[in-house]
């Protein structure tokens, strides 16, 4: 079907196979159902199949399949022809456990942020999709990602509920962050702590527009007399205690020569 190759080269014969998939699967009326998860499974076949290279010459993702074809299909995402695939297939590596952790890393490492990755759970359909299994998996890379990353900006809170606000009313994201079962799903940073960060975060965007540079942190510091949150609150008649020092931090940042 294809040459039987070990390491993480995209031959020809393999994307024409792909390919063909593809087509298969837009075909109108077409009565052949291709699985892709009976696909992962022929790939993986192919991945493990023996080889001639000595395993000392072989780097540690080669020896494991699955990576190989996470590493695959990551790689396709790029490629118009096989965008879709790649990405379809990709969804059904994030709810299958043998998948999701080795997706997730490679993720992370390629310092994909959660927030620009909703729209690939999930797509354009945003109706209802606090009950959809994707949804849920973004919040697993979330909790990953943030666990896992070397990069933990301080405004991370603040940016994940902004980005809930876009889709989800008040109530909704009130009714989300005091459900046990969200808090649930991020069992890496599972905590008093992270509740209280999570929950702080939800009360400063009540009142706090999303317009923070942090490039200029020490000549907004020198401008400002009060902080960002100062003037919000005594505007809005709204005071927030116990902020966070590092989220207090970021709110001082903000330019407010804008008031």
């Amino acid at each position: 079907m294809f040459e039987d190759k070990t390491d993480l080269e995209i031959d020809e014969s393999l994307k024409a196979w792909l390919r063909d998939i593809q087509l298969h699967r837009n075909m109108k009326d077409n009565p052949t159902v291709i699985d892709l998860k009976k696909v992962l499974k022929l790939l993986v076949d192919r991945f493990s199949a023996p080889v001639q290279e000595p395993l000392s010459k072989m780097s540690n993702y080669q020896l494991d399949p699955r990576r190989q074809i996470v590493k695959l299909f990551g790689k396709l995402r790029a490629d118009v022809q096989l965008n879709s695939l790649a990405r379809d297939v990709l969804r059904i590596m994030v709810l299958d456990s043998a998948y999701k952790t080795l997706v997730f890393n490679e993720w992370t490492q390629n310092l994909n942020r959660p927030e620009n990755m909703l729209t690939f759970f999930i797509g354009s359909d945003f109706t209802k999709f606090l009950h959809n299994p994707l949804f849920i998996a973004w919040l697993n890379y979330v909790d990953w990602y943030w666990a896992k990353s070397k990069e933990q900006r301080l405004d991370r809170y603040i940016t994940f509920i902004h980005l809930l606000q876009d889709y989800l009313n008040r109530n909704t994201i009130d009714d989300m962050l005091d459900s046990s079962t969200f808090i649930a799903v991020f069992p890496l940073n599972a905590g008093d702590e992270f509740e209280k960060e999570m929950q702080d975060a939800w009360k400063i965007r009540q009142v706090v527009p999303y317009n923070v540079d942090f490039n200029n942190m020490e000549t907004y510091q020198k401008n400002c007399e009060r902080s960002y949150l100062q003037i919000m609150t005594s505007r809005s008649g709204y005071f927030i205690t116990s902020i966070p020092t590092d989220i207090m931090l970021y709110l001082t940042t903000t330019n407010c020569s804008t008031f």
